[in-house]
């Protein structure tokens, strides 16, 4: 019981997020040592900070249509 309420804690938007700013960091510092940023890094930051948006936003209608649910459900 107590793994099941640890998946729930579990973010895929905040995972995204981390692994954008990551990569964003990450070609940042190779433009400070190299003097160039890395094209697939940047590629690769934009995709999971798109993936990260997305799910926030597929979470934030689930809950929306939860509530939904749960309120028409004690209104009948």
């Amino acid at each position: 019981m107590d793994n099941e309420r640890e998946m729930d804690k579990f973010s895929w938007s905040g995972l995204f997020f981390v692994t954008s700013c990551c990569f964003f960091l990450f070609s940042l510092a190779l433009k400070i040592l190299e003097g160039q940023f890395s094209r697939w890094l940047l590629i690769i930051g934009a995709a999971t900070g798109i993936l990260g948006l997305l799910s926030w936003g597929i979470s934030m209608i689930d809950r929306q249509y939860v509530k939904k649910r749960k309120n028409n459900r004690f209104a009948s």
